[in-house]
């Protein structure tokens, strides 16, 4: 074992889209035509951007400082 913690391949790919998508075509992420692949960047983004703001309290989403 590499005693690193298991990461499930969905938040693999969800970090690489993150990172990466500007950079790479929907070939080279493996979508199969650029719509599937632009929905999934949003949704990247989309989870970026809710972990930015941090953890919801009440229903409401809660600014990170």
């Amino acid at each position: 074992m590499a005693n690193v913690d298991y990461v499930p391949p969905s938040h693999l790919r969800q970090a690489a889209l993150r990172d990466f998508g500007q950079i790479l075509t929907y070939q080279d992420a493996g979508y199969v035509s650029p719509k599937a692949y632009a929905e999934a960047l949003e949704l990247a983004q989309g989870v970026l951007e809710e972990k930015k703001k941090g953890p919801k309290v009440g229903g409401q989403a809660v600014e990170e400082r």
